[in-house]
């Protein structure tokens, strides 16, 4: 968030303890991983070399995509897990 004249929240993300973040986590890819496998069928990679991981959690989409199209190599973002 930018705000003119005033500091932005320092983190205004979801806070939960590392229990609870690990399980809303795991809910996350398993609630994706049947979407992340069709949409990986469904769009055409095959002319990309890398994937950029931006926030990816668990990597659902990436590991979708890493499974359709051997030729991609995933370069992972700085994250917080």
């Amino acid at each position: 968030m930018v705000r003119r004249g005033a500091d932005a929240e320092a983190d205004p993300g979801i806070h939960m303890d590392d229990q609870r973040w690990k399980a809303f986590i795991g809910a996350m890819h398993v609630a994706g991983r049947g979407l992340s496998m069709k949409i990986a069928e469904e769009y055409d990679a095959s002319r990309f070399k890398r994937l950029l991981d931006i926030g990816g959690a668990s990597g659902t989409y990436t590991i979708a995509f890493l499974r359709r199209y051997s030729n991609l190599t995933a370069v992972p973002s700085t994250s917080k897990t």
